[in-house]
């Protein structure tokens, strides 16, 4: 268990870091800018030899050769175009990885100071409010730097992708692509672009390569845990406030466990402790939709909401609608029609 305010927040770091070296992609992008520039230049030097060529002969032979000649250049020239716009958005994507360990190493010296000053105030008067809402505040800032990094990874990808799909088949005049009808990244950028789509981690549409199944053990975590967080709150305001616990999933097949909470802004009671791997969330509206809200605006899928007392009709439907499975302790299980 972490005891320290340096080894909350190097765990913390640990999880939110893209562990991508932007130096690396960087020489790759200057290679691959060099390689559009001979692309560039043969295409030139083709244009102007196969000119004097065809000068020289006359009749059906010259003209063959010099259509021969035309074509690769042309060739040429897009291939350059290609290699060079994907280096382009690899070295965006250079530029937003340095950008995020910026962000974050500010945000976790930030979140150090915060956390240590909090234990000062732990130690001499026995008050843990102050902690909890340090540590709270930290997970939360470091978690939306490494959702700005991901939101930013998919939008390169999306575009490298869609780019390549543009491109025309030197033969046939058709977009690019490989056996599955999937867009060929260059070879030239296949490190960037694996790396962009891994970064990005998720798909958008589609059906998920991964089971999204849930299973009965799922769905008893999620409502042990609605039910202890329920547990934990003051007697006088228990029962005003609601907490759901959600499952999500992403194209990786990598699972996460989302907290909803009735309080506006995602506020903790005093005492109430989020687990390291838990998102807290909250607007004041039913924390059923607000975590399916929260999963949906990543990309992630939306599996199971459980709570300890049931939602309203209006947003039972609305957790149907959306293919939810849910559960209460004041109801039996369900579940949408998209499941």
């Amino acid at each position: 268990m972490l005891t320290t305010p340096g080894e909350q927040v190097e765990g913390l770091l640990r999880d939110a870091w893209p562990a991508i070296d932007p130096d690396m992609i960087g020489r790759s992008v200057e290679r691959y800018r060099i390689v559009a520039q001979r692309l560039f230049a043969l295409q030139s030097a083709i244009e102007a030899v196969s000119t004097e060529v065809a000068d020289a002969m006359d009749g059906r032979t010259g003209s063959a050769l010099a259509a021969k000649a035309t074509a690769l250049a042309n060739q040429a020239a897009r291939a350059a175009h290609l290699v060079g716009a994907e280096s382009d958005l690899a070295a965006r994507f250079s530029d937003l990885v340095v950008l995020t360990h910026e962000r974050l190493t500010v945000a976790a010296a930030i979140a150090d100071r915060d956390l240590h000053a909090a234990q000062v105030v732990d130690v001499t008067t026995g008050d843990i409010t102050a902690a909890m809402g340090a540590e709270h505040a930290a997970a939360t800032v470091l978690a939306a730097v490494a959702g700005d990094f991901e939101s930013g990874s998919r939008e390169l990808a999306d575009t490298a992708s869609a780019h390549a799909a543009e491109q025309p088949d030197s033969e046939h005049g058709q977009a690019t692509g490989n056996a599955a009808g999937a867009p060929m990244i260059p070879g030239a950028m296949m490190g960037a672009g694996s790396a962009m789509a891994a970064a990005a981690g998720r798909m958008r549409g589609g059906d998920l390569p991964f089971a999204t199944d849930v299973s009965a053990a799922d769905l008893s975590m999620l409502q042990t845990r609605a039910a202890h967080l329920s547990s934990m709150q003051p007697p006088e305001v228990a029962p005003w406030i609601r907490f759901a616990v959600g499952l999500g999933q992403d194209h990786d097949g990598r699972r996460i466990v989302v907290v909803g909470t009735s309080e506006p802004g995602g506020y903790l009671r005093p005492g109430t402790v989020p687990e390291p791997n838990e998102v807290v969330v909250g607007d004041g509206r039913s924390p059923e939709l607000v975590i399916v809200d929260y999963l949906a605006a990543r990309d992630l899928v939306p599996l199971a909401v459980c709570a300890t007392t049931p939602p309203t009709p209006e947003v039972r439907s609305q957790l149907a609608e959306a293919g939810v499975t849910t559960s209460s302790g004041d109801e039996g299980t369900g579940q949408g029609d998209g499941q």
